[in-house]
């Protein structure tokens, strides 16, 4: 059999399309980037399919149906014989032009995936002599501090959330991770009394029981259902929260730097909104001061990572920024006195974007009120905490001031979200009390 060649004397500024797999949680997740830096076109095509069985992943008839049907989703001919395909010759072409053909091709499985061994062989039998990795926590600690570096971020962690574990890496060198050996265990954790006491629906313990084990033994993507969705943050809380626990020295003091950037992947992050995750990101990791949010609910960042940290230094394809990062968040997450736990204003400023009016904003206790920029045009925003708030930080002298520049082509923030909640944050004691606290939490700002 022939083997995949890459025309690997391709200049690196040239047109190119490079295509990352990437096999984690329950999901497969293929992003394939173009670029053609002469003429400033570059984007990133991406699809996630996920798979029933992990012994699925162990079947080359699997992967010739996947891949055929990746290149008809993505609309990109990348296969030797579109539909029909006879793994004795050539599987993949090289590149050629935009849509058609592909530089190099990286496949990359989480250390988590049994078989690995077995999937890496029927790989390498259907794609050449590509590049096949394993990734784990390693990975994650080499990635946060390389996008310390390239971003100049001080701090960087990075979440993943999976269905059946999760993962906590931090620039420090910092990790930890919770999983669990099968769903049945995972469905029983709902009777654990840490599990409940940060739900807030009103629904029976036995509705709610049923609910979680349909959801875990046959997951799914997003929903409209508040029941499953209150289920899954309450679980995200705890999961983080347990690795903080038994790792807090790693964990201890996030967003308490300059500079503080945390990075969300995995596939339950789509079923929430970026509030529900955030504060279940900030409660699970006790986090105060600021940072920066990013959801990678498509794995762009975390498949080309490196690639991107290495800028022009990259062997085989440039990533730039655009490519991999999407909408950025501004998170602050001041201290908020318990006081009475009377609704009050707690940040006065304005929204001042070039070639609009100015406007005046507003942030209450204890909401978590968001604030949309333009980021096509270049903002300001920037205003002073009240009534005894502040944002208090290791590096970060304790201030009630606030100012920030969000501008394309550089720092662009999709939204500045400030976390009013009373500090401490707490939860209970029981669901109906949880409910009145995430309806005034989660009010809308008009």
């Amino acid at each position: 059999m022939k083997t995949f060649e890459p025309r690997t004397n391709i200049p690196l500024l040239d047109k190119n399309a490079y295509l990352e797999v990437l096999v984690q949680g329950g999901q497969i997740y293929a992003n394939l980037a173009y670029s053609h830096y002469g003429a400033n076109r570059s984007y990133v095509l991406n699809h996630v399919q996920r798979f029933d069985r992990v012994e699925d992943l162990g079947v080359a008839d699997f992967w010739v149906e996947y891949f055929s049907a990746l290149e008809r989703f993505l609309d990109w001919e990348f296969l030797r014989v579109p539909d029909v395909i006879d793994t004795g010759s050539d599987f993949l072409q090289g590149f050629v032009d935009e849509g058609k053909g592909v530089s190099g091709v990286s496949f990359r499985v989480d250390e988590r995936i049994s078989g690995r061994e077995e999937i890496s062989k029927i790989i390498e039998s259907l794609l050449g002599e590509i590049n096949f990795y394993t990734s784990g926590n390693n990975y994650r600690i080499e990635l946060c501090k390389g996008l310390g570096e390239r971003m100049a971020y001080e701090d960087v962690v990075i979440v993943n959330l999976d269905l059946l574990g999760a993962e906590v890496a931090r620039s420090n060198g910092g990790h930890g991770k919770v999983h669990w050996d099968n769903e049945f265990a995972l469905i029983d954790n709902i009777h654990n009394s840490k599990f409940k006491a940060f739900l807030s629906s009103g629904d029976s313990i036995n509705k709610l029981t049923n609910l979680w084990a349909n959801f875990i033994l046959h997951p799914v993507d997003s929903s409209d259902d508040d029941s499953l969705k209150d289920l899954v943050r309450a679980y995200l809380t705890l999961q983080v929260l347990s690795i903080f626990n038994n790792n807090t020295k790693s964990f201890e003091k996030v967003g308490t730097q300059k500079s503080t950037l945390i990075v969300l992947t995995g596939e339950m992050l789509e079923l929430l909104g970026e509030k529900e995750l955030m504060i279940a990101i900030i409660d699970g990791l006790e986090i105060r001061g600021q940072f920066d949010l990013l959801i990678d609910s498509r794995h762009k960042l975390y498949s080309y990572g490196r690639r991107y940290v290495d800028g022009i230094n990259a062997q085989d394809f440039i990533v730039n920024k655009e490519l991999v990062i999407n909408d950025m968040y501004k998170v602050l997450v001041p201290e908020v006195g318990t006081v009475n736990e009377k609704d009050k204003v707690i940040f006065q400023g304005a929204k001042i974007i070039a070639g609009e009016e100015d406007q005046s904003v507003n942030a209450i206790a204890p909401e978590v009120s968001e604030f949309e920029l333009n980021q096509e045009l270049k903002c300001l925003f920037d205003g002073k905490f009240v009534n005894s708030a502040y944002i208090d930080g290791d590096s970060v002298k304790k201030s009630d001031l606030f100012e920030m520049i969000s501008q394309p082509n550089a720092a662009s923030y999709a939204k500045v979200i400030i976390d009013g909640r009373f500090k401490p944050v707490v939860y209970g004691p029981n669901a109906k009390a949880n409910s009145k606290k995430l309806n005034r939490w989660f009010r809308k700002i008009k």
